[in-house]
């Protein structure tokens, strides 16, 4: 279906994906609960990692929404690399955990036996800090928010033609990238 870029509205809080960063360098921070633990970014808008599926998200923080609490399973140090335990999605005796599939990106999957010592599914969960993959080779990855793309928007006539804020030029094109221009603004996208 066709679309246009349109900038967001200000309010808008839709989801966005979780994903790796290397340095501890995430917004996202562990906050413990009663029963738990909630992963929730430090600067507005507040969203929280939800995991009610196999993709993990970013959504508006509800400390009532089951699917933003999360609970270890085991003791730390269960496998190799060190410290860390398997992180379950709700409740530690469902059987979904935070998956690192190899460093791609944290998705929900299904919990491994402890025995197994899956280092995919081991991660440090501290007060204030980020929720970190304790890497079994390379460097300790926290889970943050994904940076957000222009989001597509129908698009919206008036009698002159495209709305205000959602004309756009073509500018140069360069190395098989272009530009895209505010002809109103005259500013490059």
């Amino acid at each position: 279906s066709a679309g246009c870029i349109a900038p967001a509205s200000a309010g808008l809080s839709a989801a966005r994906a979780a994903t790796f960063k290397h340095g501890g360098s995430c917004d996202a921070r562990v906050s413990m609960a009663e029963k738990g633990f909630h992963v929730r970014t430090q600067s507005e808008p507040y969203m929280c990692l939800s995991g009610g599926q196999s993709e993990l998200l970013f959504t508006k923080c509800d400390w009532t929404d089951p699917n933003q609490l999360f609970t270890p399973r085991n003791k730390p140090g269960g496998h190799e690399a060190g410290s860390g335990q398997q992180i379950a999605l709700g409740n530690p005796d469902d059987h979904q955990c935070i998956d690192a599939a190899g460093g791609k990106a944290p998705l929900g999957y299904e919990c491994y036996p402890p025995s197994a010592k899956n280092p995919n599914q081991y991660f440090i969960a501290q007060e204030g800090d980020p929720l970190i993959w304790e890497r079994a080779n390379g460097p300790s990855t926290c889970i943050d928010v994904a940076s957000s793309a222009p989001q597509l928007a129908s698009c919206a006539g008036t009698s002159t033609g495209a709305k205000r804020g959602q004309r756009w030029q073509r500018d140069a094109a360069r190395g098989g990238t272009m530009r895209l221009r505010d002809p109103e603004a005259n500013l490059c996208q």
